[in-house]
């Protein structure tokens, strides 16, 4: 880095909080802020892939029928072992 522009950085944060930096300060200051930039670009892309995926996943239905039928056909069995279950409690 350029010691000018750790002047640069030094004057800007004082002029925005009035603290005095020194040359390590900047340096530690201007690399916080860099590594921060990157971690906002390595969200926006994993950010990017998530919406990406669920919309790749989502199912669509041609009309309200089918819906019903494939809803069924995911909670049916669950209903049918549950009424057992509870047949078979409540008959011992």
């Amino acid at each position: 880095m350029k010691p000018d522009f750790l002047e640069k950085a030094s004057r800007n944060f004082e002029d925005k909080y009035g603290v005095k930096l020194g040359k390590s300060g900047a340096l530690f200051l201007s690399l916080i802020v860099q590594n921060g930039k990157e971690n906002n670009e390595m969200i926006k892309k994993a950010t990017d892939k998530i919406k990406e995926s669920v919309v790749s996943q989502s199912i669509y239905f041609a009309d309200k029928k089918q819906a019903f039928y494939f809803g069924l056909g995911l909670a049916l069995p669950i209903g049918i072992a549950l009424l057992l279950f509870l047949l078979f409690i409540n008959l011992y």
